[in-house]
């Protein structure tokens, strides 16, 4: 098997969030569940994971998808529904979902999921979930959406995994922290405990990741990481 610095040395650096074009600011509004990414009706945990098929922004992308609509599923309305618009920046769109979030009470009263503009189907978006609302909702036993949830963030894992190689201590953590969370499909936890909980298992893994790829470019890691030159 190739190494994770060969596999590393043949892709280009991927993303830590989903890079889209967004919008000017829109008006509040609700929205139906996000369909399934175009490349699979369902997430599985056995997602092929392959050195050509590595692509952290689509299992990001689905792991926020799959979130969203695992809150849809819990009878949780969307606060807002931001979609991306193409040809405009990043900075765009964070304007617009800043000129958005006062009227729905701000950063703290929303649990926002993002979704990328080239692996969501309908063109992606930023979607705000009302975090009162998912703290007092609990995810109920044998949820489908649930476990869709959670195959989605094991699939991002998975290929971080083929990465990075699974003695490397972040896969370690990542996957004991995924095996505790997805213990009995989250049934009983609430929708804010379970979207946090998964939103927070890739962070780690995308900095080991691009740390590892920055040691491959010639000279070595990024020069705030490197030692000092003899």
């Amino acid at each position: 098997m190739a190494t994770a610095e060969n596999i590393l040395q043949q892709k280009a650096a991927q993303s830590d969030a989903p890079a889209v074009p967004v919008q000017p600011p829109v008006p509040v509004q609700s929205a139906a569940p996000q369909p399934d990414d175009d490349s699979t009706q369902s997430v599985s945990d056995e997602d092929a994971v392959s050195g050509e098929s590595v692509n952290l922004q689509r299992a990001y992308s689905k792991l926020n998808s799959a979130i969203a609509a695992l809150f849809d599923s819990l009878g949780v309305r969307r606060t807002a529904t931001i979609p991306h618009v193409a040809g405009e920046n990043m900075t765009q769109h964070l304007q617009a979902i800043g000129s958005v979030l006062p009227a729905i009470g701000g950063v703290t009263a929303n649990l926002l999921t993002a979704t990328h503009t080239k692996h969501d189907p309908n063109g992606g978006a930023t979607i705000a979930h009302p975090a009162a609302k998912l703290r007092s909702t609990t995810i109920p036993k044998n949820s489908e959406p649930a476990k869709a949830a959670v195959a989605a963030c094991r699939n991002f894992v998975n290929k971080a995994a083929f990465l990075l190689g699974d003695d490397d201590p972040t896969v370690k953590i990542a996957k004991s922290q995924l095996d505790l969370i997805g213990k009995f499909g989250m049934a009983n936890m609430t929708g804010f405990d379970s979207g946090v909980a998964l939103l927070s298992v890739p962070g780690p893994l995308i900095q080991a990741i691009a740390k590892a790829h920055s040691g491959t470019k010639d000279g070595g890691h990024a020069p705030h990481l490197r030692a000092p030159r003899k």
